[in-house]
Order: C-alpha cells, then structure tokens, then sequence
C-alpha cells in the first residue's frame, strides 16, 4: 500500500506558518511590555535611591525632592506607554490564539486520517494475508497433499 499523504498538508504547512508568524508577534510585543516595566522599575529606583543620601542642608533637600519628582514624572510619563502595550499584547495573543486552534484542528485531522489510514492498511495486509493462506490450501489439495 502506497504511504500515507495528507491532502492538507499545504494548508497544514501554511497555517504552522502563520502561527510562528504570530508568535513572533505576541514575543516581540511581550518584549516591549518588559521594557517598559523595567524602565518604570528604574525610575522608582532612581527616586527612592534619593531618599537613601544623608544630608540636611537645603540644597540637598532641593535636589532629593527634584530627584522624586523626576522619578514621579518618569513613571507617570510610562504609564500610557505601558498601557498601550498591554492593549498590543493582549490582541496579539488573541490572533496567537486563533492562529493556533486553527493549526492544531488540522493536527488533529492528520492524525485521525492517518489512523485511518493505518486501519485499512491493516485490513487490507489481512486480507492478502488470508488470500495467500487460502492459495497455499488450495495447491496442497490439488497436489495431494504435497509441497
């Protein structure tokens, strides 16, 4: 029996594409998520960094206050940023998703067919099995018996 062919093996093949293709897409707008959350980490570690310095006089005070204020800004300033990003994780998550049912329906199909597959090419090794047995019988009655 010729071997098993999957008749949607190209539709298979572009759609394992399309997923690798969205998965790049969710990476990269994870990536990005990731470095805004490190950019806001800096900043709230820049402004309780100044609060760490020792010194009383006014222009330290000044400067400590500028520094928190700094920090303040910096983290308010991401904040749209950082959402904006999320919104772009979660839709490509979303197109991820549905690329990826999509690609695994069909697995699922080839896998099915191809036990299928396996089934009748069982049967079909029976049945030529069986036939050969049935042939071997018949030549030994024709022949007396003899081989």
């Amino acid at each position: 029996m010729k071997r098993f062919q999957f008749s949607l093996e190209t539709l298979l093949s572009l759609r394992r594409e399309r997923e690798q293709e969205c998965e790049i897409v969710l990476a990269s707008a994870v990536g990005s998520i990731v470095s805004i959350d490190k950019r806001i980490e800096a900043a709230r570690d820049a402004g309780e960094k100044a609060f760490l310095t020792q010194g009383f006089s006014i222009e330290e005070l000044r400067a400590r206050d500028n520094l928190w204020m700094k920090s303040l800004g910096d983290r308010k300033a991401l904040e749209q940023p950082r959402k904006e990003a999320s919104k772009r994780v979660d839709e490509a998550r979303k197109v991820y998703t549905e690329a990826h049912s999509k690609r695994a329906a069909l697995d699922k199909l080839k896998d099915k067919r191809k036990k299928q597959w396996k089934f009748r090419a069982k049967q079909e090794e029976i049945k030529r099995l069986d036939e050969t047995a049935k042939g071997a019988a018949v030549r030994r009655r024709l022949t007396g018996g003899e081989e």
